[in-house]
């Protein structure tokens, strides 16, 4: 019998869903700035983490959308064991299509997308649906988050670092703009794995650049990061 992930304020089944919990997962949603109020949407739920996070750390109405309906039905059933279930709700849908319906309808957007290109692919297809985008998805994405957020809003992201190059370059084609940046370094002397990004519609004078270490030298979690995550994670002290 499937044993859920357990947070402080929640717990998350993941068994049925295409994105389980994972470090990527409570990284963005701990490092990200979502609004108090408004509206809020996550992208590509999966078992529903991030959307369940942002619940926790904000009084916004959450909207979680998946292409997956195996994924959708769990998170479903996630939001309605949370205490935050008449502010989340979950929604089997395409994003194309939901950005024409909802332009400009979201005050924050948040995301773990699938730009794993580069890695291998897995035996199950509907993994590699959700952790494998073409070009064309990338840019349809891109795209995609420009319609759908308010003028004043604000979009988090995660993505490895090998592909931030070929996302640097639809960013300069699209009308949105890096606000501040985090490279995730997995260990002290490795080199960045993952970048947190956060994105708005307006130019951008400087650029704000931050570094987050996970592990010292010891192999133990960094005191950054136990602060960062501490609102969440289980086993680290209160």
């Amino acid at each position: 019998m499937a044993k859920p992930f357990r947070f402080k304020q929640f717990h998350v089944f993941d068994h049925h869903s295409t994105m389980k919990v994972g470090t990527d997962a409570v990284l963005l949603g701990t490092w990200g700035n979502p609004p108090m109020h408004g509206k809020i949407l996550d992208i590509g739920t999966g078992c529903g983490i991030l959307a369940l996070m942002t619940a926790q750390r904000t009084h916004a109405i959450v909207t979680a959308i998946d292409i997956d309906k195996a994924s959708i039905e769990q998170a479903t059933q996630n939001f309605r064991d949370s205490p935050w279930s008449s502010r989340l709700r979950a929604i089997h849908t395409g994003l194309v299509g939901f950005s024409n319906d909802h332009p400009h309808g979201f005050d924050y957007i948040i995301s773990n997308p699938p730009f794993f290109i580069n890695c291998l692919k897995t035996n199950n297809p509907r993994k590699d649906v959700a952790r494998h985008a073409s070009d064309g998805l990338m840019k349809a994405f891109v795209g995609s988050l420009a319609r759908i957020l308010k003028p004043e809003g604000k979009i988090a992201l995660v993505l490895p670092t090998e592909r931030f190059d070929k996302f640097q370059n639809l960013l300069d084609q699209s009308e949105l703009f890096i606000l501040r940046f985090c490279k995730v370094l997995p260990r002290i002397g490795l080199a960045p794995t993952r970048l947190l990004l956060e994105l708005v519609k307006l130019p951008v004078d400087m650029i704000q650049e931050e570094a987050l270490v996970l592990r010292g030298r010891d192999n133990q979690y960094t005191d950054q990061y136990k602060e960062l995550t501490r609102e969440f994670y289980l086993f680290l002290n209160e």
